[in-house]
């Protein structure tokens, strides 16, 4: 089964950020091209969405969301000046059959640059099993980190193929 089926028009996309729960994920393209740009979990939130000025920064930030941008124009506003920078992004341009992959905690902003039908999932990793339930139980799913960790520490433990353990 598929978590998720996504589509959407030329230049819609999603905004920077890193998935919940400390999930890993990926997206295949099944129609129109993406794309990508991912930035290590060690960037500060505030690296990656500075405040925006004039009345449009103002509106963002009385919501509680200073610094947010589409993902289009995280690209065009401040995607240039994090270049200089050599944080360690990845950029990608993502085709029709092709998937996209990543670990748990990578920052991400996607872009769909033609009319876009796409797969994606996110999956919990083994080694990722004690931050995954101590994000859970921060956020108010204390009941349900509970039975995943009842439940799954003994299989998931026993897997191999993990991409590292996200602090």
């Amino acid at each position: 089964h598929w978590r998720w089926m996504l589509a959407g028009p030329p230049g819609s996309g999603s905004p920077m950020h890193k998935d919940p729960w400390v999930y890993s994920s990926w997206n295949a393209s099944l129609v129109g091209s993406k794309r990508w740009i991912l930035f290590p979990p060690d960037i500060p939130r505030v690296v990656l969405h500075p405040p925006q000025q004039g009345i449009v920064g103002s509106f963002f930030t009385a919501l509680g969301l200073p610094g947010y941008r589409s993902a289009a124009d995280f690209m065009d506003e401040v995607l240039p000046t994090l270049r200089e920078g050599g944080l360690g992004h990845v950029e990608v341009l993502q085709c029709p059959g092709e998937v996209v992959a990543f670990p748990a905690g990578w920052w991400h902003a996607v872009v769909n640059l033609d009319a876009t039908i796409a797969v994606t999932e996110s999956f919990g990793e083994p080694c990722n099993l004690e931050a995954i339930v101590r994000t859970l139980s921060e956020g108010n799913l204390k009941a349900f980190a509970e039975v995943l960790l009842a439940e799954n520490r003994q299989s998931l433990e026993s897997r191999i193929g993990c991409s590292g353990p996200v602090a």
